[in-house]
């Protein structure tokens, strides 16, 4: 993991407000319209305190084929925050010189002293490939708490930030290319492109423009979600690869339609240890049913959800229910019993609708979350070391958030017992998305060192790869009962740890 550099800011009293931050911010300095602050400067939320004036948060990689290892050039890379929703506008990998190299600019949350305190995955799309995370690669979560501050910027560069891709052989050769005209909330805005039921996304840049692409021949409905705004979909027809009409334009509508408020409940069992989650909507077409994934438009979520939640403003569309993906103690409910179904609901011109497009979806039915399988091993001491946690704190906010770093080839992943387990699933993946080992644990264990091959270990599905020098690793485990159906996993946002021996 990168060590944090803690750099001094310079001396002088006006560069310290605006480098560093400070407790009383310029009073004009605005986040949403990037206003009040000096040149090269970005205004940002601070944690506990008003806004403030402080050099740029920047992630740095590059894109590269997973087989050849070389550079891809017009990848469009971007952040998603913890839920999926885009968290960032996108960057464009070079072309030229280090062919595939990116560099991204991500508005986060702050310290007084200026140092980020958001965690963030990163998304890729390039012609001709997989996006990058799809399928069972998934994306490790990068703390951009470890930024290095210097030269202007504070800077995030790990190899969870080198971003490989996947060739899909034949892949269709179709792009859809457009514009959206941003809406006057400033939002971030996600388009969705559908047909038979399936969806490929984009997020547009800062200039409004996006680019979807490995589109098959065919009729593609567009939609443009952000929070309290509709644009009208557009029709886009694909053959022999073009698309028409192109490029896509989403034009601001000159009155603002109406959008839906939807509202429900959760019901919190099996924890006791915190009783606070929150609730998002991601867009039905992009549902992945074995992962209970998809992609959440920004904003569409509630927050600090004990029982009843509400959502406004959602733009017309169809969607599913989903519990959030923060470090909460908590997680969806994954078993069979009954109110853990995946809630879905329709917009139809500002109006909630259930899917037989005629009963209110105002109001939904409840559903369950469950206390979580509750990682102690990986997880960051107060040096960034790996160690072993002695106790839960009272507040899953009191954990610390990204990856720790460890020496040993064979590090300990010790979890906190869950009731009614009959075999405990244990998965590790590497920052590329592969899994390195798989395993299953015996119902009574509460730790195992990586890749170890006899008891606890009761099977290894997938055999353990070594680790490798400075790559970065997260442990996913889930709890199954006699029946095979899961009772509980891991949080996403823990587990996750660096080898350097």
């Amino acid at each position: 993991m990168t060590v944090t550099s803690r750099l001094a800011c310079l001396a002088s009293a006006a560069l310290l407000l605006a480098a560093c931050g400070s407790s009383s911010p310029p009073p004009s300095c605005d986040v949403a319209a990037q206003t009040g602050c000096a040149s090269g400067l970005a205004c940002e939320p601070v944690t506990g305190g008003a806004p403030g004036c402080f050099d740029p948060v920047v992630v740095s990689g590059k894109v590269y084929d997973l087989a050849t290892a070389g550079g891809l050039g017009e990848a469009r890379v971007v952040a998603l925050d913890v839920n999926g929703a885009p968290a960032s506008t996108v960057a464009l990998s070079n072309t030229l010189g280090t062919v595939g190299a990116y560099s991204l600019r991500i508005p986060a949350e702050r310290a007084p002293d200026g140092k980020p305190v958001a965690s963030v995955t990163l998304r890729a799309d390039a012609q001709g490939y997989e996006p990058f995370p799809s399928g069972l690669r998934v994306s490790v979560p990068v703390a951009l708490g470890g930024a290095v501050h210097g030269g202007g910027t504070w800077t995030v560069r790990t190899s969870q930030t080198d971003l490989g891709l996947q060739a899909i052989p034949g892949a269709p050769a179709g792009r859809i290319s457009g514009s959206v005209a941003h809406p006057p909330s400033g939002a971030g805005v996600l388009v969705v492109a559908e047909a038979g039921g399936a969806g490929l996304t984009a997020v547009p840049g800062s200039d409004g423009s996006f680019t979807i692409f490995n589109v098959a021949d065919g009729t593609w409905q567009l939609r443009a979600y952000v929070p309290g705004f509709n644009y009208a979909p557009v029709t886009v027809t694909v053959a022999g690869g073009v698309a028409t009409p192109s490029p896509v334009a989403f034009v601001a509508p000159a009155a603002t339609p109406a959008t839906a408020r939807v509202a429900g409940s959760v019901q919190l069992v099996s924890s006791t240890a915190w009783n606070q989650t929150s609730v998002l909507l991601v867009v039905a077409s992009t549902f992945d049913a074995t992962r209970i994934r998809g992609v959440a438009p920004a904003g569409l979520r509630a927050s600090a959800v004990t029982g009843s939640w509400s959502i406004p403003g959602i733009p017309d569309g169809h969607y599913r229910v989903l519990a959030g993906f923060e470090t909460d103690y908590l997680v969806r409910d994954p078993s069979d019993i009954g109110g853990t179904a995946v809630l879905e609901f329709q917009v139809v011109g500002g109006v909630p609708l259930l899917m037989d497009g005629a009963t209110s979806a105002a109001t939904l039915q409840g559903f369950k979350i469950t206390g979580a399988v509750r990682l102690k091993a990986p997880l960051p001491d107060a040096t960034g070391a790996c160690g072993t946690l002695t106790g839960f704190p009272a507040s899953p906010a009191a954990l610390l958030p990204g990856a720790c770093t460890t020496t040993s080839a064979a590090p300990t992943i010790a979890w906190e017992t869950y009731p009614a387990t009959s075999v405990y699933e244990l998965t590790v993946v590497d920052d590329a998305g592969a899994v390195a080992w798989q395993a299953r644990v015996d119902r009574n264990a509460s730790s195992v060192a990586y890749g170890a091959g006899t008891a606890p270990v009761t099977g290894t599905p997938v055999a353990p790869a070594p680790l490798v020098a400075g790559r970065t690793y997260q442990v996913h485990l889930t709890s199954v009962p006699v029946g095979g159906v899961p009772l509980s996993t891991s949080e996403d946002l823990l587990g996750v740890f660096t080898y350097l021996p």
